[in-house]
């Protein structure tokens, strides 16, 4: 299959309603931004010409809510940003389209607590299992705790 130019890609996602914004920001590099409740169907319109490679899926926790950005592609590589309120943070998966986002979904969900409805594996991934629910280490909010020994250290 041919490689879609820059140009090829933006005129099809153009296409979907489920994409809000869409810009080339360098060669190679597009950004599309979807609402939160489009993000299933931008990135099936993604999905839909040929570009579902799962490069990464990040978070940022931003004064006005959580920044997601899902990266797929090889050669060019179209990042798909919505913005999640902090109040509900969460997204429709997209694991069944998307089979290598699934780890990434948990990811997403240990460490900012995001929540991907309907995902096939919702388990830990990279936090302990006894890890308090509700607190997420990479949101502004988190204050980390000392730890205390559970058992005297024999020296």
């Amino acid at each position: 299959m041919r490689q879609l130019s820059d140009d090829e890609i933006l005129a099809r996602l153009a296409e979907s309603k489920a994409i809000l914004d869409l810009k080339v920001t360098s060669p190679r590099r597009i950004l599309a931004v979807a609402m939160p409740e489009c993000y299933r169907r931008a990135v099936e319109a993604i999905v839909g010409i040929g570009i579902s490679h799962v490069v990464a899926l990040t978070a940022i926790d931003t004064e006005s809510g959580f920044e997601l950005q899902l990266q797929l592609g090889r050669g060019t590589v179209v990042s798909l940003k919505a913005i999640l309120p902090a109040e509900i943070p969460e997204l429709a998966t997209v694991a069944d389209l998307l089979p290598g986002a699934s780890v990434h979904e948990r990811e997403v969900h240990d460490i900012m607590g995001i929540s991907f409805k309907n995902s096939p594996d919702q388990s830990r991934l990279i936090l302990p299992d006894d890890w308090p629910a509700g607190v997420y280490p990479l949101r502004k909010s988190f204050t980390p705790v000392a730890p205390v020994a559970s058992k005297e250290v024999k020296q």
